[in-house]
């Protein structure tokens, strides 16, 4: 233990913890990459969602504000028809 200590043990050390600490800021940096890229394409995602709710809605209402009109002309047409076996 009272051995005094090498300058290659010294620097071997030092480079232990140089790579340790770049891999540690390598890797946080890539990290923050991949997370702003996955944002981003969710939030692109979402917005294309939301278009393609509103442009499904506005088909859907015209679908039904079809059929209502089909079934007002069948009522008109059966009212009709019972008025004229009165």
């Amino acid at each position: 233990m009272d051995r005094p200590l090498k300058i290659w043990q010294f620097l071997a050390g030092l480079m232990g913890m140089a790579v340790m600490f770049g891999t540690i800021i390598y890797n946080a940096g890539t990290m923050n990459a991949k997370n702003e890229l996955r944002i981003t394409t969710l939030e692109n995602n979402f917005s294309e969602f939301k278009k393609d709710a509103k442009e499904q809605a506005v088909e859907t209402s015209q679908k039904l504000d079809k059929i209502d009109n089909t079934l007002f002309d069948i009522k008109l047409m059966l009212q009709q028809k019972e008025d004229r076996k009165k």
